[in-house]
Parts: C-alpha cells; sequence; structure tokens
C-alpha cells in the first residue's frame, strides 16, 4: 500500500468539482491536459510539458489524499479501485483519473488533532508521496474513533517493533527460556521452572508466586503456555494445552503468552474455559508481551 498527496487548486469552484467527482468514484489530477498527454498513448516526447507518469504507477489498495479539498484546510482520502484513465475532464481540466471508492471516502481537518504529525498533508508540488504509510493508517483510525493522536501512538509502534524482534531472536522453544529469564525478575515470584520438551503436559513454565496475608504465607501455582506468532493468532491449540496444564499440576492460574495478535474467537475460548475451570487464566499478547517485558526485565532488550 501507498498513499499519496495531490495538491489541491487555490480557486474556490475546483476543489468543489474535484470533490464532485469524488462522490462519483473518479479521483482526478490536473496536471497537462492536452490529448497527447493521455498516458495510454505510445511513450513520447511533448515539448515544454513533464508527463505525470507517476500516475502508473497508484495502483489498487493505494490511497489518494486530496489536500484542500472540498474547501481550503479540509483534505478528502480515498482508497483507489482500479489504475489509470483519461476522459473528458467531466466538464474541466482534470482529464487524469483514478477510480476510487466513494463510499470509504473520508473529510477531515488537515490541522486536526487526530492527524499523526509525520502524515505530511503538505505537498510542496502538485503531487507528494506520504512515506509514513502506518502512520496514516492510524490516522484514519483516530478520525474514525475521534482519538486525539498522542506519543502513545509512536510508542505503539516501537512496542510492535520489540516484539517482532523478540519473535526472530527467540522462535519456538527459545521463546520459553526468555521469559523464564523474565519472570525471575517479577517482584513475588519465588521459582520458575522451565518444563517445556515431550512430557510438559501443556505447561513451558511452572511459575510460583508467593504472597503475605497478615500472618500467613500463600504460594499460587501459575502455568505458563507459550507461543511464538507474528500475524494474527488463530489457533486454539494452546486453549487445550493450558486446560490440560492446570488440570494436571493442579494449578492455582494459566496463562497463554503469544507475541501474535490475537483473534477474537482465542479470546472468547480462554474466557470460558476460565469460567469453566473456575481459575483465572490470563492472556498475554502481542504488544502486551513487550509491556510486560520492558516494565520487569527492561536490561534484557536495551542492556
Amino acid at each position: 500500500m501507498r498513499v499519496w498527496a495531490f495538491g489541491g487548486p487555490t480557486d474556490k469552484e475546483t476543489p468543489r468539482q474535484l470533490y464532485r467527482s469524488l462522490t462519483e468514484g473518479k479521483s482526478r489530477f490536473g496536471y497537462s491536459h492536452m490529448d497527447e498527454d493521455n498516458l495510454l498513448l505510445p511513450n513520447k516526447w511533448v515539448p515544454r510539458r513533464r508527463r505525470p507518469v507517476f500516475l502508473l504507477q497508484i495502483a489498487p489498495g493505494d490511497w489518494i489524499v486530496h489536500v484542500n479539498v472540498p474547501k481550503w484546510g479540509q483534505c478528502t482520502a480515498v482508497p483507489v479501485v482500479s489504475g489509470y484513465g483519461f476522459d473528458d475532464g467531466a466538464g474541466f481540466l482534470f482529464r487524469h483519473y483514478l477510480k476510487v471508492d466513494p463510499s470509504k471516502r473520508i473529510t477531515f481537518d488537515r490541522n486536526s488533532p487526530y492527524v499523526v504529525p509525520t502524515v505530511n498533508l503538505r505537498p510542496r508540488g502538485p503531487h507528494q508521496q506520504i512515506r509514513a504509510v502506518e502512520d496514516f493508517k492510524q490516522t484514519l483510525a483516530n478520525i474514525k474513533e475521534k482519538r486525539e493522536a498522542t506519543l502513545g501512538t509512536k510508542t505503539h509502534d516501537h512496542l510492535r517493533s520489540i516484539v517482532r524482534s523478540i519473535q526472530q531472536f527467540y522462535p519456538r522453544a527459545k521463546l520459553e527460556g526468555f521469559l523464564a529469564k523474565v519472570f525471575r525478575r517479577v517482584p513475588g515470584v519465588v521459582d520458575v521452572v522451565e518444563n517445556g520438551g515431550r512430557w510438559e503436559y501443556g505447561a513451558d513454565l511452572i511459575v510460583t508466586v508467593h504472597r503475605s496475608f497478615g500472618n500467613m504465607d500463600l504460594q499460587h501455582r501459575i502455568v505458563v503456555q507459550a507461543k511464538s506468532f507474528w500475524g494474527s493468532h488463530d489457533d486454539l491449540k494452546g486453549v487445550s494445552q493450558v486446560r490440560t496444564a492446570i488440570e494436571h499440576f493442579n494449578a492455582d492460574a494459566g496463562m497463554l503468552i503469544t507475541t501474535g495478535e490475537p483473534s477474537d474467537k482465542l479470546e472468547q475460548d480462554l474466557k470460558d474455559l476460565s469460567e469453566e475451570l473456575e481459575r483465572p487464566i490470563d492472556l498475554l499478547a502481542h504488544t502486551d508481551v513487550a509491556k510486560f517485558i520492558l516494565e520487569h526485565a527492561q536490561d534484557l532488550v536495551f542492556p
């Protein structure tokens, strides 16, 4: 996915015409409008004019942001559904077009607090590619949810990067050993058994937590199943493994840790299992894994 910003004209009527065209499913570009400027014609030199060949690079799935459309200070973003075309300009001189989905267009103030600052909405020429694609996606989400852009937006990207590095550096069984080091630094943890192997009975780690209550010393056994995933975690095997671990080790609680992003089904199945067994079962997933590690073992990430 790429994102393109089209600079808007400075008069009042043209931005309205461009917006009307967007509502009809065409994003228009007006630079060079003679018949010979049709980019679908064989390539040839056009005197004193640069042909806007970048339009041929725009593909379905890309987004176009029209700056100062429908009026000055506003932007309208639309997703592209098909490639380049050239027509009569619908009554004005913007003959180059790309088909877009008007049902998904989003209009917002260029200086809105929802816009992530790294998204450049001030093109220096007729067009400019917006490089901060992830921040653009976040901007669209912020607009829909009416949520202001904050430093947390960028922090989330850093957390994702940490999770990605962990998943790459500690694949599969190595993740268990890494998490064991983290748990040993958590206050209240008095024992961590690395139980992974052929006879693990669903528990990669067995964590014992000590709590004092008045004159009583209480210990709780938590079984942990660790999964190294990237992308969506749809696999439900971990749920049955947590069940097996809690039942076999008579654990007080269970935990599933995954570097992936949990599916709704995974979250619901763990909730149902917790209610069935009458045991607390926690899910630590994706960026929450990074937060957990940074809270208790930051030196393992930033030595």
